[in-house]
């Protein structure tokens, strides 16, 4: 029975217009990167400076997300490697992507992708550490490391530091802990304001040149989709005016590429030989992955973050603005109701928030309002409050076990106490 199934779907897969769909994945490294001859040019020529004359450059790379910027290093790690192995020189690049993980846990993927075995749990920062000063200390090799993503990383409940200060202090002082200044960092980030979280004593030392990724504009786009297109399906099978739609839309709704692959690959779904992706198909991928987008998103938070979106949510949906001062009240009221520890304003705000901010699910300005003390965050859902609110209830019930009807009638009352008080 299995084998006659796997038979079937063999036969179907030849008789579909896509042919190639790992060049839409996230993990497809094309061979060149369109429209970032320049900025590749420039990493590489500082790459190629450290590794024959040892001139060391440290690199701020920084740009909206989207724009190539981890395509771009990767591929440059990847030649770099190659190059070093052909004409045998004792140099290595190392990628190591930060998002979600702590300062420890981004020192802990460096030492595995350095080929250093150490556990993942067990031990401490000061352990990883040892354990990187003495590989530097032995080995011959000078190194290329790069983090990407650092933006994204997340603080320690542990330590009070910054995790991407202590991260680049740590790496740009390599030289001081194992007497190894042959080192060049690179960082990848998707704004410049990272570099203003960086104390004086890590700056000075780190002083990166910046490179800036520019956002695509349209006719980049196009041509970008144009190009996966022909490598991605059967000749002629998808309609220009869907291709420009897809960049259209990318423009005009501030999506990337990455969410314009994935639309691609909902819009091919079930097409034969003969039929082709038009402006309605795109239409109606781009609706069938924002959904899966955002449940996807949504299930991969924690129990704090969601209530934190929830309170968020339920503001927004009486269309009661979401002030800091408010959403912090809804969201402890919910953690007394279920008896769980609640996080301090600061916290949530400063980390929590900022964490959703950057996965694109609320944005936060700073505003006044009569009822608060001076200036307070402001927060709103970048989706529909209303179906975020539906969302996360449903997780919180489902995988925490977070009773929220038992806050209703107080949720009602408070929130009906701020509206009269807007008046």
């Amino acid at each position: 029975m299995i084998k006659s199934l796997l038979e079937k779907l063999k036969e179907s897969a030849s008789d579909r217009i896509l042919i190639n769909p790992q060049v839409l994945s996230d993990k497809y490294l094309p061979d060149n990167l369109l429209f970032r001859e320049k900025e590749m040019e420039e990493i590489g020529k500082y790459f190629v400076d450290f590794m024959l004359q040892g001139i060391l450059t440290n690199l701020f790379i920084w740009g909206p997300t989207g724009t190539g910027k981890t395509h771009a290093i990767q591929i440059l790690v990847r030649d770099y490697n190659d190059l070093a192995r052909r004409d045998g020189i004792p140099s290595r690049a190392v990628y190591v992507n930060a998002k979600g993980k702590t300062y420890y846990q981004a020192i802990v993927s460096l030492l595995h992708n350095l080929g250093i075995d150490f556990p993942v749990r067990g031990l401490g920062v000061a352990e990883a550490l040892q354990a990187l000063d003495k590989f530097f200390e032995t080995t011959k090799e000078s190194f290329v490391i790069v983090f990407d993503e650092l933006d994204k990383m997340k603080q320690s409940v542990m330590r009070k530091e910054d995790s991407v200060d202590s991260l680049i202090y740590m790496m740009s002082r390599l030289d001081e802990m194992a007497s190894k200044p042959d080192v060049l960092l690179v960082i990848i980030s998707n704004d410049n304001t990272l570099l203003k979280r960086l104390k004086e004593p890590t700056m000075s030392k780190f002083r990166p040149v910046p490179i800036y990724f520019r956002d695509y504009n349209a006719n980049e786009l196009k041509a970008i989709l144009m190009d996966r297109v022909e490598k991605a399906f059967i000749p002629g099978s998808v309609d220009e005016a869907a291709i420009s739609l897809l960049a259209a839309l990318i423009k005009r709704e501030g999506r990337d590429l990455r969410w314009a692959f994935r639309v691609l690959l909902q819009a091919a779904r079930g097409k034969r030989k003969g039929e082709k992706v038009t402006e309605a198909d795109i239409w109606r991928a781009r609706e069938s992955v924002d959904k899966d987008v955002l449940k996807e998103t949504l299930n991969n938070l924690n129990q704090h973050q969601l209530m934190f979106l929830w309170a968020i949510a339920l503001l927004r949906s009486r269309e009661v603005p979401a002030m800091s001062g408010y959403v912090y009240q809804i969201y402890k009221a919910l953690c007394d109701e279920n008896d769980i520890l609640p996080y301090t304003m600061r916290h949530l705000t400063h980390y929590i928030g900022v964490k959703l901010e950057t996965l694109g699910l609320i944005t936060a300005k700073e505003s006044y309002y009569r009822n608060s003390r001076g200036r307070a965050l402001e927060f709103n859902t970048t989706e529909d409050p209303t179906t975020i609110l539906f969302l996360t209830e449903e997780l919180l019930k489902r995988k925490f076990e977070i009773n929220v009807d038992k806050l209703s009638v107080w949720a009602n009352a408070f929130l009906d106490r701020i509206t009269y008080g807007l008046k």
